[in-house]
């Protein structure tokens, strides 16, 4: 007897796929450019000499002996320097005059910054999960513009500070929500090349050129928070994730969903099949004891835990290395701009790469992609960790310095890989919960990255040495607790009350095989009967 059908087997890849495709590349770019903006924004200016001082005197001069003369000034009055600088791009450093030692003061704005981060990836999936994909995204896109554009305007680096915590906070929302619509609206086979093609790499092109058009951190804010008007107004046009929908009982809303979208797509829908579904589904619902899931339900069964802990650590690992290079690239060397392209041009061009491996080779799934790059990186990062200790020439400092920016862009391919599985692995009532929770770890990463490079107070190896740690740990808690997801379906059930932990244990209806066939994968282990082994 042939199983009935589940929701993804109704998902199509088609006009609809498209409009939301280009939705999310617009989301794409202003998130991209909000979580880099203080790259360009904290730009660290070149001093390049002093008025007080003949440029023949200062010739010689090294930014240190600037900046000690800099600060110097009020104290001894034959060494004061009102400097001369040369900035790369108009930054809040410029503007606001923090210069040398006091640059300290926008390092810290940009991990306060982060505070937003963290506290909207703790509450928006939880938003999502009660009202929706649809209406939650539309919001934080608004008002993301809104309070985007105002930080434009003001006059000083507290003021900056907080609006930006703000935009942190609502960009974060629409980051999180989208990541799960991607996984919810895309059909299976589509997800991890369209993850690989829809994600920030070629943006960190776009971005960089939109830095370079603007050239002033007033006006880049504008650019990047604008666009998320657009965005919200496409959003209107496409249809809420049928798996929120069906899981909330609102299946009138989700029959009409797919009706628009096999419209759109110019497809026909077969009803017969669509009621067998449904019904199938409705069966299955009334099967489920009624239960509200939270966070501590990420923890009910060992699976789970395992589950949450290694999606946690890979999150925040990935973060602290991408982050530390990303917004310590004074201490890398070399253009702001160049730099940052070259990043985009490494991570498109793995990405491409990534995409047609995943369409062509069927054996190659997310976790041997997983371990690929992590393998990559620490031997990298070994390398730069190496040439360290020993000391290189100024030619092999410029082959260290790429080769830490394709490290960056090497490690950020795990942020597609694990946000597909995070989203895979999870079963619906809790995939938001689960996303939601990886953003924590992310933010967290995000705001001790762009102090990393401090470490260097004990040794120029430090930082190097704690990112090869993090890398590491990520690849073995990878290993051991993830299973392979491709080509399964979504879970869209917890496991049932009697197979969770302590409190999280209760009696629930026996449901038979027939009954769950299809809709919490056997492999993920959620299903009461399942028995099947864990791939490798």
């Amino acid at each position: 007897m042939t199983p009935p059908k589940n929701i993804d087997d109704f998902m199509r890849f088609g006009r609809h796929s498209l409009l939301v495709a280009i939705m999310l590349e617009i989301v794409m770019i202003s998130d991209c450019g909000n979580l880099l903006y203080m790259i360009f924004g904290g730009a660290v200016p070149t001093i390049e000499g002093c008025e007080e001082f003949p440029a023949n005197v200062t010739a010689g001069w090294s930014q240190e002996k600037f900046c000690h003369a800099y600060h110097s000034r009020n104290e001894f009055a034959n060494t004061t320097c009102s400097p001369i600088i040369k900035p790369e791009f108009f930054s809040v450093n410029v503007e606001f005059e923090l210069l040398c030692d006091d640059t300290a003061h926008v390092k810290q704005s940009t991990s306060i910054q982060m505070i937003g981060y963290l506290v909207g990836s703790m509450f928006w999936g939880q938003i999502s999960d009660l009202y929706g994909r649809k209406k939650p995204m539309v919001a934080t896109l608004i008002l993301n513009g809104i309070i985007g554009c105002v930080s434009a305007f003001i006059p000083n680096l507290m003021s900056f500070t907080i609006l930006r915590v703000f935009v942190s906070l609502f960009f974060t929302g629409h980051l999180v929500i989208a990541m799960v619509y991607f996984c919810e609206i895309f059909p299976t086979k589509h997800r991890l090349w369209l993850a690989f093609v829809l994600n920030w790499s070629p943006n960190f092109i776009v971005v960089a050129v939109i830095a370079w058009l603007c050239g002033d951190w007033r006006v880049f804010s504008v650019a990047v928070n604008v666009i998320c008007f657009a965005a919200a107004g496409l959003m209107c046009f496409c249809i809420e994730s049928p798996h929120f929908l069906i899981r909330s009982g609102k299946v009138d809303e989700a029959i009409s969903a797919l009706r628009y979208m096999y419209a759109v797509d110019g497809a026909e829908l077969d009803e017969k099949e669509l009621e067998a579904m449904i019904s199938h589904e409705q069966k299955k619902l009334e099967l489920i004891p009624k239960e509200r899931f939270s966070f501590p339900h990420l923890f009910c069964t060992w699976k789970l835990c395992g589950y949450t802990a290694a999606v946690f650590l890979s999150y925040f690992s990935t973060s602290i290395v991408s982050y530390a290079l990303l917004f310590n690239m004074e201490d890398i060397g070399g253009s702001i701009y160049m730099n940052t392209i070259a990043m985009g041009v490494f991570r498109l061009v793995i990405n491409l790469c990534s995409a047609a491996a995943d369409l062509k080779l069927p054996w190659l799934g997310r976790k041997k992609a997983h371990k690929f790059f992590c393998f990559y990186s620490i031997a990298t990062l070994l390398i730069a960790l190496v040439a360290d200790r020993i000391g290189v020439e100024d030619a092999w400092a410029v082959v260290i310095r790429y080769m830490l920016l394709s490290t960056a862009s090497m490690v950020c391919q795990m942020f597609a890989i694990v946000s597909v599985v995070c989203n895979e692995v999870f079963p619906t009532p809790v995939r938001n919960l689960a996303y939601a929770m990886s953003q924590v770890s992310e933010s967290a990463g995000a705001a001790l990255g762009p102090q990393l490079f401090g470490l260097r107070a004990f040794g120029t190896w430090v930082p190097l040495a704690v990112m090869l740690a993090c890398v590491i740990g990520d690849l073995t808690t990878f290993h051991f607790c993830i299973p392979e997801t491709k080509d399964l379906p979504l879970a869209d059930h917890m496991p049932e009350g009697e197979n969770r932990m302590g409190p999280f244990r209760k009696t629930s209806k026996i449901i038979n095989s027939a009954t769950t066939s299809g809709y919490s994968s056997p492999n993920h282990k959620l299903s009461i009967h399942s028995t099947s082994s864990i791939a490798a």
